[in-house]
């Protein structure tokens, strides 16, 4: 019994992080034209993304500042992503590409790098680990 006992406490103390490489994870988004947000997430979720959701969003500055910046609508989606740190410069090409496909479809990413997550398990869950 006293084995058992001890090789269950030996497992215990052996954390996570010493068994395995802990990678920093960002929180990407993309703000794009409303209606492009669900071809965004099926873009990021091919690029190996775990978790991505979208957001219909409204813009709230006045008519002058659109007609200045040549913004003709202010119906926008907004799409949230987690992905590795490592992996951003892949996410940046690919959605830069989709904007150049047509010159209609506008829109702006940024990153987010996260500083801890609450858990072991939400780190694994999150980054495929």
């Amino acid at each position: 019994m006293a084995r058992l006992t001890k090789k269950k406490d030996e497992k215990i103390k052996t954390k996570y992080e010493d068994r395995k490489d802990i990678k920093p994870l960002s929180f990407y988004i993309a703000i794009v034209p409303r209606g492009e947000g669900n071809s965004i997430a099926k873009l990021f979720n091919s690029l190996g993304s775990v978790i991505t959701f979208s957001h219909i969003g409204l813009g709230t500055a006045s008519k002058d500042v659109y007609d200045i910046l040549g913004i003709e609508n202010n119906k926008k989606d907004i799409v949230f992503t987690l992905c590795r740190k490592e992996d951003l410069p892949l996410y940046k090409v690919e959605l830069e590409a989709y904007f150049k496909m047509d010159e209609s479809s506008k829109g702006i990413g940024f990153s987010i790098d996260l500083s801890s997550i609450s858990s072991i398990t939400s780190y694994r869950i999150f980054s495929k680990m």
